[in-house]
């Protein structure tokens, strides 16, 4: 096994394995996390923004003020996000406050469509290795692919990049945030239900246009980069699941906690690699 590859359980994840394996392509849905997942989590040595961190970090897209308050709504929750010590509840209470209160932000200062294609040409951050090879296969063989996204920026941003860097994917499907806009093209609000960080648990699939596609597929993949993408799983019915995690220098402090959590362990913010060959055995898997 590749040294940065870990796997905490392996007989229980060979056993996993072997039952989607013997499920096949037509039995197989993969839900992904979007930020630090599908994308590299670190550049140079460098945390990689997210899309909404892009914007914070840059005057030229709302300008300094914009800047200013962004930041000082960082330093007030994030530190709520990643402490392990608050009650669950009160930390969804306060990340929901966090992304509402931002939203808000950018409402008052207009921001605007052509922001997205900006932040997409230009952000510092890019597609793990096979990342384009793992869409394919998904593709090649119409396995929905859900991706379930907390950003501060929605789904355009999201839906603008993977069609520019990767092509066209009819087989997937983003939930995110989105927004309502003016003629202008300027934000107005926002359309719940809002996601955070902390409530993809509560996404409700049933409501999604997809969801015929993936109602009676019981074998999942899932992908994410924090404790709690997991919970993209908690309201889907399945009977196999294998649970894939990426992590950084950043995260690898909290190692033997993502253990508990996750099946897989993709370390040193490495590439799909280990996603396209387990998609590649199960193609090639005889039945």
């Amino acid at each position: 096994m590749n040294e940065k590859i870990l796997i905490p359980d392996k007989n229980r994840f060979e056993k996993i394995k072997e039952n989607i394996k013997k499920g096949g392509f037509e039995n197989l849905s993969v839900f992904t996390d979007f930020d630090r997942t599908l994308t590299y989590g670190t550049v140079r040595g460098k945390k990689t923004p997210s899309m909404i961190a892009v914007l914070r970090v840059n005057n030229d897209y709302l300008g300094k003020d914009y800047s200013k308050k962004a930041l000082l709504l960082l330093e007030k929750y994030e530190p709520i996000e990643f402490d392990f010590n608050i009650d669950e509840k009160e930390k969804r209470k306060a990340m929901e406050e966090w992304w509402r209160e931002h939203i808000n932000l950018l409402v008052e200062k207009k921001l605007n469509k052509k922001h997205f294609k900006k932040i997409v040409d230009e952000r510092s951050v890019s597609f793990r290795d096979n990342t384009k090879a793992v869409f394919n296969l998904l593709k090649k063989h119409d396995v929905p692919m859900i991706i379930i996204s907390a950003s501060g920026l929605g789904e355009e941003p999201i839906s603008m990049m993977i069609k520019k860097e990767l092509g066209d994917f009819p087989n997937t499907y983003i939930i995110s945030n989105s927004f309502y806009y003016d003629k202008d093209g300027n934000i107005t609000g926002y359309k719940d239900f809002l996601i955070h960080t902390m409530n993809k648990d509560e996404v409700l699939l049933k409501e999604r246009n997809f969801y015929e596609k993936i109602r009676d597929r019981k074998n999942l993949i899932l992908l994410g980069d924090s404790f709690d993408d997991v919970k993209m799983a908690n309201n889907i019915d399945y009977e196999n699941i294998i649970k894939v995690c990426f992590l950084t220098q950043y995260t690898m402090e909290k190692i033997d906690d993502y253990k508990k959590l996750y099946d897989v362990l993709i370390l040193n913010d490495s590439s799909m690699d280990f996603v396209k060959e387990l998609l590649i055995e199960i193609e090639n898997f005889k039945r």
